[in-house]
C-alpha cells in the first residue's frame, strides 16, 4: 500500500497549499506564480539529479501499468493566456489539481531514495535528517528559516520513529513537495533577495530550479550586481537546458502543439500524401482500417511536424543568425522520413528530395505513443525560396491552423496579427461561425472567393480588411501545410496588403513577401520583445512602461533583431533583478 500524506497534514510544516493563484496583478506587485506542468517536471528532475538523456532507475513498488512513467507526470495545463503557459492569470487551481500534486509528490518521493541528489552520506540512519533538511533547501530554492527546519526535523523524526528511516524518509519528501514553498515561485517581501533572482533567473532561462552555481551566487552576494547577473545570463543560455526552454517560447508563441488537432480529411489529402491507402477498400481492405492508417499517418506527420519546428527554432536561434528577422524569412529547415510510410514523409509535403539536403546532421529518434511506435529521421534541408519563408511556413505553424478539407485563411490572419504583431482582434460576433463557408469537397469556388462573400460586407468589413489579406497569403499551402497553386480549378491567390497600426501599408504577392515585410516591421519587433516580457514577467504589461519601451528600443537598433540579446537584456534589466515591493510603484 502506497504512502500517503495528508493534505491537512501540510500545515505540520507552517503551510497550508493556497487554492487561488489566477489574481490580476500589476507589474509593480509582481504576481504569484505557481510552476507550470514543464516547470514542475524540469525542477523534480534536477532537484533529484536524474540525467535528462538516461531512464529513472527501478524502484520497489513502482507499477507503469496504470499509464504513468516514472517521469514526466502528467498535470492539467495552464490556460494560456495570449498562448503562454506561467501567466497567473491563467493558473486557476482546483480540487483536482490539488489530488494531482499530492499523487505526484506520492509517486516521486519513491524515486527520492534513489536519486543520486538525495543522500548526503552512504549510512541512511546517520544522515537522513541532514538529507531531508538539503533537500528542502534546495526544493524550496532558498535556505530554511529557523522555524521552518525545526518543523520539518520534528516531523521527520516523528515519521521515522513510527514508519522506520526509508518510509519516514518518504513522508518528509512528499510534504516537501507539496508545500507552497516549492509549488510557487513566492515574491513576498521576505523573499525579494539574491534566492529570489537566482529562481527568476532559472525559470526563465531554464525552466527549471537554480544550479549549484547559481545557489552559490545567490548565497555569496554575488548577484547583487548587474554585472554579476549578465555573466550568469551568458552562463546560462550557454547551457542544453536554455535551449529546450526558449524553444519552448516560441512553441507557444507559435501555438506549434495546435497541430495536433488537425483533422485533415482523408478523402481530401490522402490521394496525395498517402496515396497506398487509396481505393484500399476495393483491393479487400475494410474501410475501418483505411481509415486507421490515415489516422495513424495524420499522429506520425504531428509528431514530425512538431520536431521540425523544435529544430529549426533551436538551430536558427543558437546556430545562425539568431534574429527575428531570420526566423521569419529563412528558407531552410527539416524534412522527417518516418519508417514503414515510404516516401510518404513530409518531404512530400513540402515539396522537397534528398537533393535538398544540406550536408548537416541528420538527427535520428523514436515515438512510442503508448499504441504506436514511429522511427523519424529529420534531414536537414533547403527548401524552394519562392514557397518557404520562416516560421509562418512551418507545417506545424499551418497545420495547426486549418480546416478538414480547406485552409483557414481567418485563423491564419488572426494568428498574425495577435501573435506577431500584438493587435487584439477580439471575439467574432455571436454567429459568426455559421456564417462560414462549408467545408466541403463539393465547394464550387476558390477559398478566397467564399470567404470574400461573406465578409465583405459591413460590420464584418472593419476587421476583416485585416485578417482576410493575410490569411491569404497562406492560400499556397493546404490543410496540412502542404503546397498548392490551384485551388478548385483556379490559379491561387495569395496577394494581399499587411495593415498594421502606425506603420505603411505593405502589398505583398505571397507568404514569402509578407514575411519579409513582417521582418522589417517596428511593430513586429515591437510585439516579439512584449511577448517575451509578457513571459519573463507573467503578467500583462503596459506598452508604455518604460522598461519595455527601452528593451524594445535596444532589441531593434542597438541587437538589430538578435534573440538572445533580447533575453540578457530583460534578464539584467532593474525590473527582472529588482522587482518593487507592493506600492512601491515601477523602476
Amino acid at each position: 500500500m502506497p504512502l500517503r500524506w495528508p493534505a491537512p497534514q501540510v500545515g505540520l510544516f507552517g503551510f497550508g497549499l493556497a487554492m487561488g493563484c489566477g489574481q490580476v496583478s500589476t507589474w509593480s506587485d509582481p504576481p504569484l506564480r505557481r510552476l507550470t506542468p514543464t516547470e514542475y517536471n524540469h525542477t523534480i528532475r534536477d532537484l533529484f539529479g536524474f540525467s535528462i538523456d538516461e531512464p529513472w532507475p527501478d524502484v520497489e513498488g513502482f507499477d507503469d501499468n496504470d499509464g504513468q512513467a516514472a517521469w514526466p507526470w502528467r498535470f492539467p495545463a495552464d490556460i494560456p493566456i495570449h498562448g503562454f503557459e506561467g501567466i497567473a492569470e491563467g493558473q486557476v487551481a482546483s480540487s483536482y489539481l490539488i489530488e494531482q500534486y499530492q499523487a505526484a509528490a506520492d509517486h516521486f518521493s519513491q524515486f527520492a531514495l534513489a536519486a543520486p541528489a538525495f543522500w548526503t552520506c552512504e549510512d541512511r540512519p546517520a544522515c537522513a535528517e541532514d538529507s531531508v533538511v538539503r533537500f528542502a533547501h534546495r526544493a524550496w530554492r532558498r535556505p530554511l528559516t529557523t522555524n521552518e527546519q525545526a518543523r520539518i526535523t520534528a516531523f521527520h523524526q516523528t515519521a521515522v520513529a513510527e514508519q522506520g528511516v526509508d518510509d519516514g524518509t518518504r513522508l518528509a519528501v512528499m510534504g516537501i513537495l507539496q508545500a507552497p514553498q516549492f509549488l510557487y515561485r513566492v515574491e513576498d517581501a521576505d523573499s525579494r533577495d539574491a534566492f529570489a533572482l537566482a529562481s527568476r533567473l532559472s525559470y526563465l532561462l531554464w525552466d527549471s530550479m537554480p544550479d549549484p552555481e547559481l545557489f552559490e551566487a545567490a548565497a555569496t552576494g554575488k548577484l547583487q550586481t548587474k554585472a554579476h547577473v549578465t555573466k550568469q545570463v551568458r552562463r546560462m543560455l550557454a547551457h542544453p537546458k536554455a535551449r529546450t526552454a526558449i524553444v519552448a517560447f516560441h512553441e507557444q508563441w507559435l501555438g506549434i502543439d495546435e497541430v495536433y488537432s488537425n483533422r485533415a480529411a482523408r478523402q481530401a489529402y490522402a490521394p496525395a500524401y498517402l496515396p497506398e491507402i487509396v481505393g484500399a477498400s476495393q483491393g479487400g481492405l475494410a474501410n475501418e482500417s483505411v481509415e486507421e492508417v490515415w489516422s495513424s499517418y495524420l499522429v506520425g506527420a504531428q509528431a514530425a511536424m512538431v520536431r521540425e519546428a523544435q529544430l529549426f527554432l533551436e538551430r536558427t536561434v543558437f546556430e545562425g543568425p539568431g534574429t527575428l528577422g531570420t526566423l521569419l524569412t529563412d528558407h531552410h529547415g527539416y524534412a522527417t522520413r518516418l519508417r514503414g510510410l515510404g516516401d510518404n514523409d513530409t518531404f512530400r509535403l513540402y515539396g522537397v528530395t534528398a537533393g535538398d539536403a544540406l550536408p548537416l546532421e541528420v538527427i535520428h529518434e523514436s515515438l512510442d505513443d503508448g499504441n504506436l511506435t514511429y522511427d523519424f529521421t529529420y534531414v536537414p534541408v533547403t527548401f524552394p525560396v519562392d514557397q518557404r519563408s520562416g516560421v509562418l511556413t512551418l507545417g506545424a505553424t499551418l497545420a495547426a491552423r486549418a480546416h478538414p478539407v480547406h485552409p483557414a485563411p481567418v485563423l491564419r490572419g488572426v494568428f498574425v496579427l495577435e501573435r506577431l504583431a500584438c493587435e487584439n482582434m477580439g471575439q467574432p460576433p455571436d454567429g459568426a461561425a455559421l456564417e462560414a463557408p462549408p467545408d466541403a469537397v463539393s465547394a464550387s469556388s476558390t477559398n478566397r472567393e467564399r470567404l470574400d462573400a461573406i465578409t465583405n460586407a459591413a460590420p464584418c468589413a472593419s476587421c476583416h480588411d485585416r485578417i482576410n489579406p493575410l490569411g491569404y497569403a497562406f492560400e499556397n499551402y493546404d490543410s496540412l501545410g502542404g503546397w498548392r497553386e490551384v485551388d478548385n480549378g483556379s490559379a491561387v491567390d495569395a496577394s494581399g496588403v499587411l495593415r498594421l497600426t502606425g506603420e505603411p501599408e505593405v502589398p505583398f504577392n505571397d507568404a514569402v513577401e509578407l514575411g519579409r515585410a513582417l521582418a522589417r516591421s517596428d511593430r513586429v519587433h515591437d510585439c516579439y520583445a512584449e511577448q517575451w516580457m509578457r513571459y519573463a514577467f507573467g503578467t500583462d504589461i503596459s506598452s508604455s512602461d518604460p522598461t519595455l519601451l527601452e528593451v524594445q528600443h535596444r532589441f531593434k537598433n542597438r541587437h538589430k533583431g538578435r534573440v538572445l540579446d533580447l533575453i540578457v537584456d530583460i534578464a539584467t534589466s532593474d525590473a527582472f533583478r529588482k522587482p518593487p515591493a507592493s506600492g512601491e510603484g515601477n523602476p
